[in-house]
């Protein structure tokens, strides 16, 4: 594990030092840090990069791939584990470098910032760092869904990514910073799923101008940069005094916002955030992706309990404080999807409860043909 986490981290640092000049000369519009987390059995690379990477060519990303190696879990009845499940963070690194090279006129705006495989903390793991015991009824548990409450520690190993993925965009920022001075700030963080599915081509113009205020070209001493170690924000009450206060002055002096924070609005029988595809203006962003098990804690010694992750994502932007916004699935065409026999499937919860479709008009008859 070790061995991973070294060669993980030296790959992540080449790819700094290799395309910091890259970032330099990247046009001027939006730069977007996207965070694809999750397990590597899931990853699925090439929907998001023909329908949303590849069109948005006003648009700068720079992607952090925080993975766990390998496909244990399960994935449904029918579907397959990604080939891609078992490659060592080098060889995945240079899978995703292939693909954008392939397309190198057309993907000039797109830079793979960092790949990791972040270690498995495991069950005894979770519990001795949250101090719980996840089957004794006496402790408190966050989960109250009978689906989600089994899976807790999984759930918290997707947390984890996330929070892997906030350091390597800090990590990135920090390098960028000393030579291409504000615009090695990112404008907006983008959470993926691993297994994101597009429909559709993504818009990302139309949703900065309709839904958020737009880019911040901002200076160092006007931002949060760099950003504070937010990580034990909920266990540090003077640091979450000093989250409050930046937040407040930050709004008093911009103005009025739209949105910090855009999903989509489907499914809403979850009474949650639908997580496939979650962005977020960056200082917020890096503070959600930075506190999650720090929130996670924080419920567990507050006796605080939602029924699932939804919920849980949806309390955690609210504490925060965030300006949450919603879209429809004609502006977010998104869903994640499984492999089966060379082809992509979809479980039903994932695109349809009762009446409730979430999916773009159009696309009825190809989703219940490819149903898994």
């Amino acid at each position: 594990m070790v061995c991973i986490m070294t060669t993980s981290l030296l790959l992540a640092l080449l790819l700094l030092i290799c395309q910091s000049s890259i970032f330099a000369s990247k046009n001027s519009g939006p730069h977007v840090a996207v965070c694809i987390a999750g397990q590597q059995g899931r990853l699925i690379l090439e929907s998001s990069f023909q329908h949303l990477f590849l069109p948005n060519a006003d648009v700068s990303f720079t992607l952090f791939y925080s993975l766990q190696q390998g496909h244990s879990h399960s994935f449904g009845s029918s579907s397959q584990p990604s080939p891609l499940a078992n490659f060592s963070s080098s060889r995945l690194a240079d899978h995703i470098k292939g693909i954008y090279l392939q397309n190198t006129e057309r993907s000039r705006h797109i830079i793979v910032g960092s790949v990791i495989q972040a270690p498995l903390v495991g069950y005894k793991g979770w519990e001795d760092r949250l101090s719980m015991n996840f089957t004794n009824p006496s402790h408190h548990q966050v989960f109250t869904h009978k689906k989600h409450r089994p899976l807790t520690p999984s759930i918290l190993e997707m947390y984890g990514h996330q929070v892997e993925c906030s350091r390597e965009i800090i990590r990135y920022e920090n390098h960028a910073y000393g030579k291409l001075k504000e615009q090695g700030i990112f404008d907006y963080v983008l959470l993926l799923r691993e297994d994101l599915y597009l429909f559709e081509n993504i818009h990302l113009k139309h949703i900065f101008t309709n839904y958020f205020t737009g880019p911040r070209k901002m200076s160092k001493e006007k931002s949060l940069f760099p950003l504070v170690n937010y990580e034990s924000l909920y266990s540090n009450s003077q640091l979450f005094e000093q989250y409050q206060e930046q937040f407040a002055s930050e709004s008093k002096s911009s103005g009025p916002k739209l949105c910090q924070f855009l999903s989509k609005n489907c499914l809403k029988s979850v009474n949650g955030v639908n997580p496939r595809f979650e962005l977020y203006e960056r200082e917020f962003g890096l503070s959600v992706l930075q506190s999650r098990i720090s929130y996670f804690k924080f419920m567990v010694n507050h006796g605080v309990q939602v029924a699932n992750p939804e919920q849980f994502d949806l309390t955690h932007a609210k504490n925060l404080h965030g300006n949450l916004c919603e879209a429809e699935s004609t502006v977010l065409p998104v869903t994640v999807a499984r492999l089966k026999e060379g082809s992509y499937c979809f479980e039903k919860h994932d695109v349809m409860i009762g009446s409730d479709h979430c999916f773009p008009p159009g696309q009825e008859q190809f989703v219940i043909s490819h149903l898994c």
